[in-house]
This record gives C-alpha cells, structure tokens and sequence, in this order.
C-alpha cells in the first residue's frame, strides 16, 4: 500500500523522507498503479480498427521541429512486452525523429479480438505494421525492432523493401 493506495502485485516502494519529494511520488504512484492495473483508465492511445481483424493501437512521440522535415523511428517491441519498453528512448530521439511505437496485436493495449492460435502468424504482424504505416501515411520508415520484433523487421524488409529505410536489430536472433 502506497499511502492508501492499493498496488494490486505491483511493488511500489515509498521511500521519500523528504516532504517536498512526498507528493511527487505518491502522484508517480497512483499513475502506476491506473495504469498497471486499470489500463482502462490509462491515456488513451490512437487505435486502427480493422474489419475482421486485430485492432491495432500505437503511440506517436514528436517533439520535432514543425518546420523541419524529419524521418520517422518505428520502434517495435518485442513479444510479451509493449510499447512503453521504448520509453527510455523517447527523450532523446524524439528531438530529431517522429516516434512511432506500435503494439503487436494481442499485446498491451491491443485487445485480443482475433483468434490468437490462427491469427499470430509473421505474416500478420508484418501486415499489422503496413497497416499502421498506411493509417498514418508513412512512404518509408527507420525500423527499429526488439527480439521478435525485429523478426518482423526482417520479414518487412525482404517483403517491402522500398518502406524501410534503415533496419536495426536490438537483441534479435539472425
């Protein structure tokens, strides 16, 4: 319990002694917990709506300047993870590059309205990618992808070669 907040298995330690420093973290606190566990009370994120088949959501992060014209970073993640695995590197890369985080169908804030054993295919999820890059009118992209992700970024690649501009590999067998 943080300061009468339930934390529902998710270890949130008060260890704040100083005053100033209390409510910024109770507030820290209580975003965790909304989000970890009552997503539906959590930021809502953009979603693609697909008749029969996976509703996709993602995030955009661009602190660009509007003048200029930047690229855009498709940073995927891997499998059993979700998007805020890239938050550590938003800061910084979302200066020079518009972000685009998606999340595999099935995964975080994606609902699971397909049938997991037919549907999780490689093919799907390179699908699953097209289709956030058409809904936001993306030509081509940087992709970055995690494990399984850049197993997705692999296959994109060698089926639509002229949509990714650079391709790189974090932690992802070859």
């Amino acid at each position: 319990t943080v300061t009468g907040v339930q934390t529902c298995a998710l270890p949130i330690y008060y260890l704040s002694r100083w005053p100033r420093r209390q409510a910024a973290v109770r507030k820290y606190a209580v975003a965790l917990y909304l989000f970890h566990c009552h997503p539906q009370n959590a930021l809502a994120m953009p979603a693609i709506t697909r008749t029969n088949n996976a509703t996709l959501h993602y995030r955009v992060d661009d602190h660009t300047d509007p003048w200029k014209n930047a690229g855009t970073i498709v940073l995927q993640h891997g499998y059993a993870r979700s998007s805020q695995f890239w938050q550590p590197w938003v800061p910084y890369l979302s200066r020079f590059y518009r972000i685009v985080r998606p999340e595999l169908r099935g995964h975080a804030g994606s609902p699971v309205n397909f049938d997991p054993a037919r549907d999780s295919t490689l093919a799907n999820y390179v699908a699953d990618v097209v289709a956030v890059l058409d809904a936001l009118q993306l030509d081509n992209v940087h992709y970055c992808g995690e494990s399984f992700g850049g197993i997705i970024g692999m296959a994109l690649a060698a089926e639509l070669p002229a949509r990714v501009r650079t391709l790189t590999f974090v932690s992802s067998p070859v």
